[in-house]
């Protein structure tokens, strides 16, 4: 019986990633999906989309195994971590923007004018 259930998890595990990484690859394809998605080799095959396919369904067995609330803690871990890294571009991005900005512009105008505190009206004024 161990056996019978062996060979369905492999069938069904084979052919959701089939299905699935040639599904990201035409989304990709189509501009509705990254389009590190859309690399296929010279064998016919969405090598990128195979492994993110692949990827996904490991984390999904890995959360229905037995030991599932140490999984969850470590894919809260790395969403945490990822966000660490997109507010670290972003903040990187928004100064390499003003270097750029007051390299090409004069000092005066790279001066922000905003809403103060909480959106409360009160302008910023350069001198």
């Amino acid at each position: 019986m161990n056996g019978v259930i062996l060979i369905f998890f492999i069938s069904v595990s084979s052919s959701s990633v089939f299905s699935s990484s040639r599904t990201l690859a035409a989304l990709a394809e189509q501009g509705h999906a990254p389009k590190l998605f859309a690399y296929i080799d010279r064998r016919g095959r969405p090598l990128i989309a195979i492994l993110a396919a692949s990827a996904v369904g490991l984390l999904a067995y890995l959360a229905d195994h037995g030991n599932h609330s140490r999984v969850f803690d470590w894919l809260l871990a790395i969403s945490g971590l990822s966000a660490i890294f997109v507010w670290g571009n972003t903040c990187l991005a928004h100064i390499r923007l003003r270097s750029a900005w007051t390299r090409q512009h004069s000092c005066r105008s790279a001066r922000r004018r905003g809403c103060g505190a909480a959106g409360l009206g009160s302008r910023a004024r350069s001198k």
